[in-house]
């Protein structure tokens, strides 16, 4: 028995560009007879910033803003994409909420789930320059594991002719040409492979995408170039603005079209099982620290690796490489646990232009009663549904993880 093809994945912002590019995926899907996933990406950082508080708010209350921002903005997403996947024409589908830096997290996500296709919209059909300069869809295009389909606004949809691909002899035409076969063959469309020896190949092949209302046209590229998310090759771009159709671009990042990557039911399982449990142990434990201390898992983290550190104190940014989080996400956990007295920012004697925190006797005093609740949780939570062969087994499948992540010795 084997779990459903790959999806096609879609980023999806409720904007009318990923509008647009949801119903391509959707068709897609369709055609592939593949699951269909659109992934709506909440970035933290780049919320608004909350305005001053008053000295007479309750320090409970404002050190749970940011969170109950965080939450509004996620409970928004959801239900963008509970409103768009109603309206979409395919049986086979999901949303999917994530949090960080869309190129970043889209990517991952594409990994993850081992996606067929990334569908993703463009912002106008001038300055393609500036679209895939540095965008979201330039960043995706330039390095994501599998082809990546760019919808602009004015695409015809579900054309009935041949997926039609341009070769110049290049490796990446090569590549992109081998992807085309096996979209065309899955869909049952024709494939039109196009050389192009005289003439302008974007008037060329967008005239001819045009003429044979081909379904989709279909361009390798190089990947990035000096500035992050450019994308190299004019051809890419110059379908994208001409073409008047959704374009397919094959990165060298893309893999091989013939790579077969299949999972069985129990590898499913395990996956998304840990995927699903962690995020729901997390949510659980974490609104337990709220309700108890004021504290989130990611701020009693923090304190308590200031108080295992040397002098109880870390540069910020050394706080933010050993806690995983983003630097700007530490600063404001500790504009928080600061306005509490849980830590001091001091200028760091070795480098004028950095900061350290350290964790203050209140903070010591609350990280320890914190750290009972939580200890307590993680037991009712987790321990206590497992028999101790269980435990034994986990703590074998993760030590692995944790040597391959050190390294050989």
């Amino acid at each position: 028995m084997r779990v459903s093809p790959e999806p096609v994945l879609c980023a999806f912002d409720a904007s009318e560009p990923s509008i647009l590019a949801a119903d391509v995926a959707a068709w897609l899907a369709g055609a592939l007879r593949a699951p269909l996933e659109l992934v709506y990406v909440v970035d933290h950082d780049d919320l608004p910033a909350l305005p001053p508080h008053g000295a007479g708010i309750d320090p409970f209350v404002r050190d749970a803003l940011p969170a109950i921002q965080e939450q509004i903005a996620e409970d928004e997403a959801r239900s963008h994409l509970k409103t768009a996947l109603s309206a979409l024409p395919h049986g086979d589908v999901r949303g999917n909420v994530l949090t960080g830096w869309a190129p970043t997290v889209i990517r991952q996500r594409a990994v993850d789930c081992r996606a067929t296709l990334l569908v993703t919209g463009t912002v106008a059909r001038q300055g393609l320059e500036r679209l895939l300069h540095g965008s979201v869809s330039g960043t995706l295009a330039a390095d994501a594991p599998c082809p990546v389909v760019v919808v602009p606004p004015d695409a015809a949809l579900r054309e009935p002719g041949p997926v039609l691909v341009g070769d110049d002899g290049s490796e990446h035409a090569e590549r992109a040409v081998r992807h085309a076969e096996a979209l065309a063959e899955r869909m049952e469309r024709d494939l039109e492979r196009m050389h192009v020896e005289d003439g302008d190949p974007v008037e060329v092949l967008s005239r001819a995408a045009r003429e044979r209302r081909a379904c989709l046209a279909v361009a390798g590229t190089r990947g990035r170039g000096p500035l992050r998310g450019q994308l190299f090759g004019s051809v890419s771009t110059g379908l994208i603005r001409e073409a008047g159709r959704p374009v397919m671009l094959v990165s060298l990042h893309a893999g091989e079209a013939d790579e077969p990557v299949r999972w069985s039911d129990t590898h499913a399982a395990a996956w998304i099982g840990l995927l699903e449990t962690h995020k729901r142990l997390t949510r659980e434990l974490d609104a337990e620290l709220q309700a108890e201390h004021g504290l989130t898992i990611s701020s009693l983290e923090l304190l308590s690796r200031l108080a295992t550190a040397d002098d109880h104190m870390l540069r910020l940014t050394t706080l933010a490489d050993v806690a995983g989080l983003s630097l700007s996400r530490v600063s404001r956990i500790l504009d928080g646990l600061e306005k509490r007295g849980l830590v001091e920012r001091r200028a760091d004697a070795d480098d004028a232009r950095a900061k350290q925190a350290a964790i203050t006797a209140s903070g010591v005093e609350l990280l320890h009663a914190a750290e009972k609740t939580h200890s307590a949780g993680v037991q009712r939570a987790f321990f206590d549904q497992l028999q101790d062969s269980d435990v034994e087994t986990l703590a074998r499948v993760f030590q692995l993880f944790r040597r391959q992540q050190r390294g050989p010795a």
